[in-house]
């Protein structure tokens, strides 16, 4: 491919564009003729997308709201001779490369798209298939296009301050254990509180596996993003009935120690997530997670469903220590969930599973009675953590 240019990037893309590209030429998926196959890498995922929640409308009078998606894209930049593309673009637009940033030259694009989530203005769910596209930078002859960038409003109040924002991928396991057992691990002050509807009906602890593909500080610099392994509780505070989440113990990296809820033991964590789509646009998701503690502590956990349509949602929860209860974070975030399992709903869209877990921060809780209520895969999890200010 002599005198090209190629950029690639693979990214998280929330479906609200305001940028003047021309679509040239493209594929989409049609039964029988096309396979995908895809690992599921993200790692170089914008920080400015999937904060469609947070950001103000961008539609004006003479628009109106098409479809709304999450899809994970890979793009492929190159230069080719302007002549050529300029053949091909319509009448009243022109070539217009970047003249900076990673793309700088590139006249061409393709971009390789492969939907997770595509929802109608009503939010009734869209065929989600992988596309093939074609696009270039243009603009409009004696015109200047502008890309119009979404601020989001500022959400903290007088008495929190930023901490973090951050991507990740979420796999939560929701068991139902004895109470009393729980019970001696919480805090004074605060009670089991176990959802009494909703597809986690009954559970009372859970194992959030979390693979951060992006951590960033207040000013936006990054941070580190590693696999955290975090044991929760629903409960409440007794003396308020506030319905909270607690964090009883975790692992994390050694560098990482003790966590942000002085709660995680070193370990060395493995995650291992593929993801195979056939022709029909169905999608097979393994996860293997490997966990191995320097106290002697193992877990590991097998899984493998039929991905299902993905539900969009904005919350906001409030997450105590166990360790020190006084201190707690809230998280306000948006995200993408699949209910792969719930013995509340009937759903079960597992093939496979496998679990086990050993060690002194693990037994105490999961001794091998426990019962399994509910499985969620949060693909998409997009969070901002604020702090309570002193």
């Amino acid at each position: 491919m002599p005198n090209s240019v190629v950029q690639g990037s693979t990214l998280l893309s929330a479906g609200i564009y305001s940028q003047q590209t021309v679509f040239l030429s493209g594929l989409s998926a049609v039964p029988g003729k096309q396979s995908v196959k895809k690992e599921e890498s993200m790692r170089n995922m914008l920080a400015a997308l999937l904060v469609l929640a947070a950001s103000p409308a961008i539609a004006q009078d003479k628009e109106k709201l098409s479809s709304t998606d999450f899809t994970v894209r890979t793009i492929l930049a190159f230069k080719v001779p302007d002549a050529a593309l300029q053949k091909l673009l319509p009448a009243g637009f022109e070539v217009n490369s970047p003249t900076a940033g990673p793309a700088k030259g590139s006249n061409v694009s393709i971009a390789l798209i492969d939907y997770q989530m595509a929802q109608d203005p009503e939010g009734k769910p869209l065929p989600a298939r992988p596309v093939i596209a074609v696009n270039m930078p243009a603009k409009i002859s004696a015109s200047t296009a502008l890309l119009v960038l979404a601020a989001s409003p500022a959400i903290a109040q007088d008495k929190e301050k930023l901490s973090s924002t951050d991507f990740t991928v979420r796999t939560i396991f929701a068991f139902k254990v004895p109470d009393a057992a729980l019970q001696k691990l919480l805090p004074a002050g605060f009670e089991v509180n176990s959802p009494t509807a909703g597809p986690a009906k009954g559970s009372n602890v859970s194992i959030a596996l979390i693979d951060y593909q992006m951590a960033q500080d207040p000013e936006g610099k990054p941070l580190p993003a590693r696999p955290v392994i975090a044991v929760n509780m629903p409960a409440k505070i007794s003396a308020s009935s506030e319905s909270v989440s607690v964090v009883l113990t975790g692992f994390v990296a050694q560098a990482a120690v003790p966590g942000p809820y002085f709660v995680f033991g070193p370990a060395k964590i493995k995650v291992d997530r593929r993801s195979d789509t056939d022709a029909e646009g169905k999608s097979i998701i393994d996860e293997v997670w490997e966990v191995n503690a320097d106290d002697g502590g193992a877990l590991q956990i097998g899984l493998q469903f039929t991905r299902g349509a993905l539900a969009r949602g904005k919350a906001e929860a409030k997450i105590h220590s166990a360790a020190k209860p006084e201190f707690y974070r809230i998280y306000r975030f948006d995200q993408a969930a699949d209910l792969v399992k719930s013995t509340a709903t009937g759903v079960d869209r597992v093939s496979k599973l496998s679990f086990k877990a050993a060690g002194p921060k693990l037994t105490s809780v999961f001794d091998g009675s426990e019962q399994l209520i509910s499985i969620t895969s949060i693909p998409f999890y997009s969070r901002s953590i604020y702090v309570p200010v002193m």
